[in-house]
């Protein structure tokens, strides 16, 4: 039901590396490659969800643009908080994506932000327009199901309120599914 675009090979991935094995979405003049399209028609007609993976935000904007424009109807923009300003999440917000905020950024692992700047940031953008995950599975994680338990209290630790925590790791996402 959800197709990423490039995560581990992504413009956004390798943009400290020196390899060329990228996979792209756009050519030189940041348009859209003719496989990129091909796939968002695919992704319409089958009704399925269009998510980001790891895109700069400037191709993840192009993207959701286009995909907007030929009928994909549900979108998510991978944990863009990595890389994208704040305007520029509000940028991919308003084509209707759902920005994905996951907890591994607040794991000793990772620790790119606290659950409370998290709440915050998620509060800033509008609840109804986010979503909350834990990007967990790797081995130095809690199992996903014990790290998204962790994610719910530390949202409700940080002050969210009980039925936007549910909104961001329920409703929101039954609404992508479904």
């Amino acid at each position: 039901k959800i197709v990423w675009m490039p995560t581990s090979k992504g413009r956004d991935q390798r943009s400290n590396e020196t390899s060329t094995d990228e996979l792209k979405v756009t050519d030189a003049t940041n348009h859209l490659l003719s496989e990129t399209v091909d796939v968002i028609d695919i992704i319409a007609g089958q009704d399925m969800v269009l998510a980001s993976g790891h895109l700069s935000p400037h191709e993840t904007i192009k993207l959701f643009e286009e995909a907007k424009t030929r009928g994909v109807q549900r979108m998510i923009a991978t944990h863009p908080y990595d890389v994208a300003t704040y305007p520029e999440m509000e940028l991919i917000a308003s084509t209707g994506a759902y920005i994905e905020f996951t907890f591994l950024s607040c794991m000793p692992t990772k620790q790119t932000m606290s659950p409370r700047i998290m709440s915050e940031q998620i509060l800033r953008l509008g609840v109804e327009k986010c979503l909350v995950t834990t990007d967990f599975g790797q081995w130095t994680n809690p199992p996903p199901a014990e790290g998204m338990r962790m994610a719910v209290a530390a949202l409700l630790d940080s002050g969210m309120s009980v039925d936007n925590v549910a909104t961001l790791v329920k409703h929101n996402p039954k609404k992508i599914i479904n």
